[in-house]
């Protein structure tokens, strides 16, 4: 996607490079001068620079930050230039583009009557930030790697030595944060430069003449990714300078074959392309963790909310990125140790992960009423749980889902459910959605992730035939929740007596799927919350318009429902769109938070897969919540039990199915609206008994 200094589109962010482990923002001059351009008042806008994931500092040595004891993230490093001695200038006009399908930047900047060219990106692989320089007339040019945090300050507890090399420079280094750090980062051109080392900073200056062009790389490893990084990196270094344009290339096409996995195509282009941005975002972030809600210190220092992981890793299961959805059930597989220690004794085995938690899955959270969540559980559980749907893998449901579940389990039913005098069976006092406040009773989503996350155990149990009497005091219990769902005789409500509106009430049919798609209360619930979602859309009391993030997942619950209104909440959530695609936290006029918000893009990708496909039993449904007037349309996207669908339409008329799986006898289901007479003529499918069903034939 693109835009230019006299686009339209308001509220311009830096577009985003990343591999999961490095982070960078770099604005339309390739440098980090600029956080963004905004109409109006600007909240939480993320600090550019250069960021890596999982090094952190102890959280006593950032004083500028007492009252938050959070273990922030260390800045790496800023990028800046020099033109014609002049510190980046401000171009008299310019234009950026993302490529999200070869993950790089390209801008072109017009400044002191040079027209510059830059090409960047981090590398798909490795540590590695790259930016390319073009120039149309002759300049004097110096490329600035600032060793300095987004404030302009020298970076915290960062001790260096800088050794000059070939067109470069080699800088050691070691940092008292988290851990004792040591590293190395080179800095170097392809080109014949000089090289100076000044104020914290490493310049690669050179006299340009016209249709010239250089690539600057920044190599980065430390002792926390490989004992062996000095060895390494110089030969890396090495590898890069004999042919520049490789690594770039190679970057491109690994980029491209990601990229590729899940394919959809839409009569609506600003669908097509702020999914593609939200595949690439996810990408970007996909730490060897977890995916955290960005890498960098606004986004939450870069830590792991176990609730949001469910957008996440269902938008990456649904798009075929299998080895990018279980890294995360990995991770809260490897950090259980950490969530038992928490609630457990020498008699009762349980577990409650943190809301919020470090790459070792210790908490990391500030101190306030949001720490007292439980419903990240059940998030937690239900990420298996999917993983298992898609890939039928019973070793991995006996071996680490069943263990997390079942102690997750247990601590719902020893400390959150609770039986009154009356008969009722209720779920105690806690944390629900932020905007209700504190200890709510019988609140409904903690609730609803109750009754699923003791359903799911009951399930795993009888697949694995383990504990199955603790599985049948789940499902009873389950069964008896369900009885005394808060409602006010028409509809769910949030909580007993609640007066305000919560997007809450949609977590029924997502993310715990616990209502049937006619439960008439949930329906109205629906409906009451769509009617008030101007007042109470966004994850604060500000604003006067609905986030990406729940315009989005109300577009997961209507595709639950196999509702077209899918499509219309996809529509609204792109109104918040940024200039590249990228999802906010919130973006409207006035009201600006936390640009490339990797909730909101997970749970867009989830809307759109489930609009355009899902499997119940044998059946696969084709667009079942896709509205008519997209007339032209395609995908290959996976569903559950192994299976890869494959469909086009021309003109509501059914021209392609392919469906590769290890199961016969699938059937597929289409909107009555599609024609499917040439599909039968050409063999594709053939007639049932059941209406609007059809035998594939493989």
């Amino acid at each position: 996607m693109k835009t230019s200094k006299n686009a339209e589109k308001i509220n311009y962010t830096p577009p985003l490079l990343g591999n999961g482990s490095l982070c960078v923002m770099l604005d339309y001059c390739g440098c980090q001068k600029n956080a963004g351009m905004f109409d109006d008042k600007t909240c939480c806008v993320p600090e550019t620079c250069v960021w890596w994931a999982g090094r952190r500092y102890r959280y006593d040595t950032v004083p500028e930050r007492p009252d938050y004891k959070r273990y922030t993230l260390i800045p790496f490093g800023m990028v800046a230039e020099k033109i014609n001695g002049c510190e980046n200038c401000e171009p008299s006009d310019w234009e950026q583009s993302l490529d999200t399908d070869n993950g790089f930047m390209q801008s072109l900047c017009k400044c002191s009557g040079v027209n510059i060219t830059t090409r960047a990106y981090v590398h798909f692989e490795y540590n590695m930030l790259s930016v390319k320089k073009t120039f149309d007339s002759a300049l004097d040019y110096a490329f600035v790697y600032k060793l300095k945090g987004a404030d302009g300050k020298k970076i915290e507890r960062f001790l260096y030595t800088a050794k000059k090399i070939k067109n470069g420079a080699e800088i050691s280094y070691s940092i008292d944060g988290k851990s004792l750090y040591s590293g190395k980062i080179y800095i170097f051109s392809d080109k014949d430069v000089c090289v100076k080392v000044e104020d914290d900073n490493v310049l690669l200056e050179r006299r340009f003449e016209a249709g010239e062009s250089a690539s600057m790389f920044v190599l980065y490893c430390d002792d926390f990714e490989r004992a062996d990084y000095e060895k390494y990196l110089g030969g890396k270094r090495n590898e890069i300078l004999k042919n520049p344009e490789k690594a770039f290339e190679e970057s491109s096409q690994l980029w491209n074959r990601y990229m590729k996995l899940p394919h959809i195509s839409l009569g609506n282009k600003k669908i097509n392309n702020v999914y593609k941005t939200a595949q690439y975002h996810l990408k970007t972030l996909s730490t060897k963790w977890s995916v955290p809600m960005g890498i960098n210190n606004v986004m939450w220092h870069g830590v792991y909310f176990a609730f949001d992981e469910i957008f996440t890793s269902t938008a990456l299961l649904s798009s075929n990125h299998i080895p990018e959805a279980y890294k995360i059930c990995k991770f809260r597989y490897d950090t259980l140790k950490n969530a038992a220690a928490r609630v457990s004794s020498k008699d009762v085995k349980q577990a409650n992960y943190f809301c919020e938690s470090l790459e070792d899955g210790c908490d990391s959270g500030v101190l306030g009423f949001f720490r007292e969540h439980v419903f990240q559980n059940t998030g937690v559980v239900l990420n298996f749980w999917e993983y298992y749907k898609y890939t039928c893998d019973t070793n991995f449901l006996k071996n680490m889902a069943y263990p997390v579940a079942k102690m997750c389990a247990s601590f719902f039913m020893n400390n959150m459910v609770y039986k009154e005098e009356s008969g009722k069976t209720v779920i105690t006092a806690c944390t629900d959605l932020e905007r209700l406040g504190a200890s709510v009773k019988n609140a409904y989503m903690t609730t609803c992730s109750a009754i699923k996350l003791f359903e799911v155990f009951y399930d795993i149990s009888l697949i694995i035939g383990e504990d199955k009497g603790f599985a049948k005091q789940c499902l009873d219990t389950a069964n008896a929740l369900r009885k005394y769902l808060p409602n006010d005789g028409e509809k769910y409500i949030p909580y007993p007596g609640c007066t305000d509106k919560s997007i809450g009430v949609l977590s029924g049919c997502f993310p715990y799927s616990v209502q049937k798609n006619d439960d008439v209360f949930q329906k109205k619930a629906i409906e009451d919350f769509v009617g008030d979602e101007l007042t109470f859309g966004n994850m604060y009391n500000v604003g006067k318009h609905i986030s990406s993030w729940y315009a989005a997942w109300k577009g997961i619950v209507y595709a639950e429902l196999r509702d077209a209104k899918a499509y219309g909440s996809l529509k609204q959530a792109n109104e918040s769109a940024g200039c590249f695609g990228e999802m906010f936290e919130i973006n409207e006029k006035g009201c600006v938070f936390r640009p490339w918000f990797t909730t909101a893009a997970g749970a867009y990708i989830y809307a759109v897969n489930r609009m355009l496909v899902q499997r119940y039993g044998d059946v696969i449904l084709i667009a079942p919540a896709l509205a008519q007037c997209e007339k032209t349309f395609g995908f290959t996207l996976p569903v559950y039990k192994n299976t890869v669908v494959s469909v086009r339409v021309e003109n509501l008329s059914l021209a392609d199915i392919t469906i590769h799986s290890t199961y016969s006898g699938l059937k597929v289901k289409l909107p009555v609206h599609i024609d499917v007479s040439a599909a039968l003529k050409n063999g594709l499918i053939t007639k049932t008994n059941e209406e609007n069903i059809y035998l594939y034939n493989k």
